[in-house]
């Protein structure tokens, strides 16, 4: 999914672009049972070359690897000629579907939401991606806050893909409001 917002009057426009990177993580792409498959380049080189074309001011992206796989991204990134001086990384640990806000504008608060659950009959359920909120401080008199989310996928689930995803939706307006 991708979406780009130009936000503002015309002297203070900035742009918001999200985007699904689709598991950019090392994984096992090639089904040999090794973790060792890093995202190919071609795809890479794909997703810098639209962030290049669109040149968002503050990006949010899903489906980003840990930590040193996200580092590596802002890297060609800046090489590239596209700096964030701001980042986040929402970093699940055990899962490659990270969330991250790149920002060329400082972060003035960052709240992880990763201990958020919901019921489905007798089952507690954990959201499983959590929710990264941030206040980014845009100008010194204007601040934008925005709440990144990846739901729940559409995978089959004995709870129920459909209802797993409404009560993610759920607790993530309980956020945002």
């Amino acid at each position: 999914m991708l979406l780009c917002l130009r936000c503002g009057a015309q002297e203070h426009t900035f742009s918001v672009m999200t985007y699904n990177v689709k598991r950019y993580a090392v994984i096992d792409r090639d089904n040999d049972g090794d973790v060792d498959d890093p995202k190919p380049e071609t795809e890479r080189l794909a997703i810098r070359d639209l962030l290049l074309k669109e040149r968002p001011d503050i990006l949010t992206v899903q489906e980003m690897g840990g930590p040193q796989i996200f580092t590596r991204f802002c890297d060609e990134l800046r090489l590239a000629g596209l700096d964030y001086p701001y980042v986040e990384l929402l970093d699940r640990g055990r899962f490659e579907m990270n969330l991250a806000i790149l920002s060329r504008f400082p972060l003035a608060s960052v709240i992880h939401h990763t201990n958020e659950w919901y019921s489905i009959g007798d089952a507690k359920v954990p959201v499983a991606r959590g929710f990264l909120d941030v206040d980014i401080q845009v100008t010194p008199t204007f601040r934008v806050r925005l709440v990144a989310a990846h739901l729940k996928s559409k995978v089959y689930s004995s709870l129920g893909q459909t209802e797993m995803r409404r009560n993610e939706a759920r607790l993530l307006n309980k956020i945002v409001r």
